[in-house]
């Protein structure tokens, strides 16, 4: 019987005998038990009407030129909005916020030791096939 390589699996042993793991578990829980949240800012992107063409996407400008004639004459030109390009809405950062992240204490820490928890899962599932055979 050939046991499969665990290097996810390993890690995971290393942090538990690490004694480090306990003690952050540990931490964790008791901030859970008194209601504290660990989060994190982010700054909240919403798309606004342009204000620059009022949300058509172009621009109208008038120049007065004169005509052959010497008449003085109005020419309009549309062009793009450089505030929008174009699209009529704009993104518009709004006021930082505080999110809670939700996590279980094992992701945290498997996060923190860099174990990857979907690996060890594979792992242990090759071991118990390895097992099988």
């Amino acid at each position: 019987m050939e046991v499969p390589a665990t290097p996810e699996l390993d890690k995971l042993a290393a942090a538990r005998k690490s004694g480090g793991s306990q003690e952050i578990g540990a931490f964790l829980e008791w901030l859970d038990g008194r209601n504290f949240a660990i989060g994190q800012w982010y700054t909240p992107v919403e798309m606004m009407r342009c204000s620059g063409c009022s949300g058509s996407g172009i621009v109208v400008q008038s120049e007065r030129r004169r005509d052959e004639h010497g008449y003085s004459r109005f020419k309009k030109t549309n062009r793009v909005c450089p505030g929008c390009e174009g699209m009529g809405e704009r993104e518009v950062e709004l006021e930082q916020r505080f999110m809670p992240v939700y996590r279980s204490v094992e992701a945290w820490l498997a996060e923190y030791f860099g174990v990857d928890l979907d690996k060890v899962e594979q792992e242990r599932r090759a071991i118990l096939e390895a097992y099988r055979q």
